[in-house]
């Protein structure tokens, strides 16, 4: 792309300089996408078996009840057809196989193998080699039958290898990093075009400073792009016409290179990144604007001619180890990640530093540094992984658990209406559930493209807040909690919208629920002021750290507390409870302290 020369010449150098930190960038989205794909793919694998395994033990349960060992050879076969696993086998209580894919092991014992093993509810898996050193991975449920143990069922598969992990998630990252790294070839052709002109100035220029009379000089025109080209345009045809004196000269080489070095300033100053560069002493010969706003301070005289490795570690408080200041390492390129704590606002810098060449290829001394924040960029990175976790669970459980019972009601005939019935409701309390998520999902892109509206109509606050008390009385009761309805004998009604608002309140109510153990408090109470209905939802419960109050409204958000883990949740409820009350003309504000309870204040407007 670039012509040999011992000089690269200015288009050369800015174009570099543009494609060095864009492809830099492009390379690291592109690792990130195959790590992550390698994440999803390993998690998609495990949670295939381990559905495979939900599926496979109710039926396996029900044959077994109705017809013994008869049918378990053929049903033990095809899960193993249909899974594409190594073996499958049935254990009876007493250690012996009573099915097995491989006929001349049953009725042998069943070995345990010994190896690292994994906990995923009733399913285990147990990571081990065989005597072909092929390393395995057995997943063993077992089959009960109400509390009744009939034995376990066990599916054996071969570990992927890493090299086919990397290359099925390395499929994926071409398509994330085509289209960026598309514009950033397109914006180095068109930079290079824009300062194109410059660099032929610069040339013959560089080309005055080289011959020993300047009468020698040959000087050409430049195809025009801009002020500078047709200035130096109007500086040539003068001096083929009429010849140039000595000081002309000297005025036209001055002004190029005054015009070329604040160019140079200019574009860099107009950069997004903080970009500075040292010298083979360490101190700083120029620092743009953003890098300047980024170690606060006033002017580039501050900076310059001061050690920046030294003003860093002062600022920054880097550690000794840090490779931007490892002293073996100046004659190579380096990128660290920092991290400053900057109150409640964290920062995230990525910072890269890289040795300067002469025209000989020869290392300088000095360095040229970048500063780029990628704080929004992790924070995308940490809320992408966090929606997916989150959404993977609120659809994977009530799927898994719709069609074991689903299969269950259409493979098993000697049900009694009341195990149907029970069946049946938990297919309907999943797919409510299924149902709740996917209209919060619905809510949230409303939300964020501004078209999330309320329908306001003359509303009965007193009943409808003594509804939803009632609705969440047996949830609480479920869990011996005490609930603790205060409400005015009267109130006046308001124009609101009645089922936003209701589930706002229905979702406050739940939550204290929830997250209150067993034999705590919920208070519901109402106060009403001359502006404004203040309603509040107190509980006894878990609290929230202070590290994580300003996030609880953060959609897809949820406490890292094991207690609140173990409930179920979307970390949409709350976010879109805060909107409601907003949309209102309100507010929904949190008062919390760790293992002393929560209290969430609504306030609506009269």
């Amino acid at each position: 792309m670039f012509s040999k020369k011992n000089v690269l010449e200015l288009p050369q150098r800015v174009t570099a300089y543009y494609l060095f930190f864009g492809l830099t960038a492009i390379l690291w989205l592109g690792v990130g996408v195959v790590v992550i794909a390698i994440s999803v793919l390993g998690s998609r694998a495990k949670n295939a078996r381990v559905h495979q395994m939900g599926r496979a033990a109710p039926l396996l349960s029900v044959d077994y009840l109705r017809n013994g060992e008869q049918n378990l050879q053929s049903l033990v076969n095809r899960i193993q057809y249909e899974s594409s696993s190594l073996f499958c086998a049935v254990v009876s209580n007493d250690g012996r196989y009573i099915a097995h894919t491989l006929p001349e092991k049953i009725g042998r014992t069943a070995l345990e193998p010994v190896g690292p093993r994994d906990q995923w509810g009733d399913v285990q898996r147990i990571r081990y080699q065989d005597e072909q050193t092929r390393t395995l991975l057995e997943y063993c449920i077992p089959l009960r039958a109400g509390d009744r143990q009939l034995g376990s069922f066990r599916m054996t598969i071969a570990e992927t290898g890493t090299v086919g992990t990397w290359m099925t998630a390395a499929r994926h990252a071409p398509l994330a990093i085509m289209f960026p790294l598309t514009l950033i070839v397109a914006g180095g052709i068109t930079l290079r075009r824009i300062v194109r002109p410059i660099g032929d100035i610069e040339g013959q220029l560089r080309q005055a400073a080289t011959v020993a009379s300047v009468e020698e000089l040959t000087l050409s025109s430049v195809p025009i792009r801009g002020a500078a080209s047709v200035g130096w345009n109007r500086l040539v045809q003068q001096r083929d016409v009429g010849g140039c004196d000595q000081a002309l000269e000297q005025r036209i080489r001055e002004a190029g290179s005054e015009y070329r070095h604040r160019k140079m300033d200019n574009l860099l100053n107009n950069l997004s990144d903080g970009i500075a560069v040292t010298d083979g002493e360490g101190a700083t010969t120029f620092a743009n604007r953003p890098l300047l706003a980024l170690l606060d301070l006033p002017t580039a005289e501050s900076l310059t001619g001061c050690s920046l490795a030294t003003h860093l570690k002062g600022v920054w408080d880097l550690p000794p180890g840090q490779v931007l200041l490892d002293p073996q390492l100046h004659a190579r390129s380096v990128i660290a990640e920092v991290k400053l704590e900057d109150g409640s606002s964290p920062r995230t810098y990525r910072v890269a530093r890289n040795p300067v060449q002469t025209s000989t290829d020869e290392l300088s001394g000095g360095h040229v540094w970048s500063f780029r924040d990628i704080t929004q960029q992790k924070s995308a990175e940490s809320m992408r992984d966090q929606f997916v976790t989150t959404a993977t669970h609120e659809l994977r459980t009530p799927l898994a658990n719709i069609k074991a019972y689903a299969e269950t009601l259409t493979l098993t005939e000697v049900l009694n209406p009341e195990q149907q019935k029970k069946f049946l409701n938990t297919i309907h309390t999943e797919a409510s559930r299924l149902a709740r998520f996917v209209d919060d999902l619905l809510s949230v892109n409303s939300m964020e493209v501004g078209s999330l509206t309320v329908d306001r109509r003359e509303t009965d606050v007193l009943r409808l807040l003594q509804e939803v008390a009632t609705k969440l009385q047996p949830q609480m009761e479920e869990k011996q909690i005490r609930l603790d309805v205060t409400l005015p004998p009267k109130l006046a009604k308001l124009h609101v919208d009645k089922d936003k608002l209701a589930a706002t309140l229905v979702n406050l109510l739940s939550n204290a629920t929830k997250y209150t153990p067993r034999g705590g408090e919920v208070a519901l109470r109402t106060k009403v002021s001359e502006q404004a209905l203040v309603i509040e939802v107190i509980d006894s419960g878990y609290g929230i750290s202070a590290d994580e109050l300003p996030k609880v409204f953060d959609k897809f958000f949820r406490s890292a507390d094991p207690r609140v883990q173990e409930e179920s949740g979307s970390g949409l409820g709350l976010s879109l409870a805060r909107e409601v009350a907003r949309l209102h003309g309100g507010n929904l504000r949190v008062n919390s302290e760790l293992d002393k309870g929560t209290t969430f204040t609504l306030t609506l407007p009269l």
